[in-house]
């Protein structure tokens, strides 16, 4: 919860409201990925970085999402992701196509080619033609889906009001299919930070194959915080700075 958070000094410097926010227009969000091990006062660390940036295609049909991602975890072994979707505009920001790419480096910064992996992905209706490393396959979606990285911009657009929730199917990292997904709106949460008071609407998403993810989002719709267990997404323009001056690891 953001109060712990707060308590365990992950929020520092915790950004103030962007009032020219606006989740239908152009926009670039920022967020480190911190981790904690169960202690108060160690094994807390930042553990990489996520960008995620919407540009219009110039029509209200769609957009484009582009999400980096780099983790590093504890024996210094790094995966840097990049994929680039475009979605439609609807309330999941389904993805109709997309581009990944994912690279892991050992503690020596060499790449590790057995586990490189670039896809190329296109919707036809409920079947998802997927080109892998060469391999041609297909994938089955059913309903209402959308991917987890495109939940980090529609959830943006998601009314600040308690309704019947929709259900999806949710493709983790455009891969895993997970089925019987909700978001639920919990309230308004204070939250006493940086000498001053912050309201931050809550939302709980549950569903097969995860753990709870838990956003908290500003007045002016940017997501601020994302916790799942024991990882959080704070936004922190500063976090792809962070990782780089730590030459192969993260900074504690």
């Amino acid at each position: 919860m953001p109060d712990l958070l707060q308590e365990l000094k992950a929020l520092s410097p915790f950004p103030p409201m962007d009032v020219a926010f606006s989740p239908e227009r152009e926009w670039k969000n920022v967020y480190r990925i911190w981790t904690c091990h169960g202690y108060r006062e160690s094994g807390n660390a930042n553990r990489g970085f996520l960008t995620v940036e919407r540009k219009n295609r110039g029509s209200k049909t769609g957009f484009t999402l582009t999400v980096n991602q780099t983790i590093a975890n504890d024996q210094k072994i790094r995966q840097s992701l990049s994929a680039e979707m475009e979605c439609r505009a609807d309330a999941l920001a389904s993805p109709v196509r997309w581009k990944l790419s994912s690279r892991f480096t050992g503690p020596d910064g060499r790449e590790i080619a057995d586990l490189q992996r670039d896809e190329e992905a296109k919707v036809d209706g409920e079947v998802v033609n997927v080109l892998v490393n060469g391999n041609r396959f297909q994938r089955k979606v059913t309903g209402p889906w959308t991917s987890d990285w495109c939940l980090l911009e529609s959830i943006q657009r998601l009314p600040f009001k308690k309704q019947v929730p929709a259900v999806f199917c949710m493709l983790e990292e455009l891969s895993l299919s997970r089925p019987g997904h909700r978001i639920f709106y919990k309230g308004l949460y204070p939250l006493d930070i940086d000498a001053g008071k912050r309201s931050l609407h809550w939302f709980q998403q549950t569903g097969q194959g995860i753990l709870p993810y838990d956003y908290w989002i500003d007045e002016s719709h940017r997501l601020m915080i994302m916790t799942t267990l024991s990882v959080v997404y704070i936004l922190d323009e500063k976090a792809p700075e962070k990782v780089d001056q730590t030459e192969g690891d993260f900074d504690e």
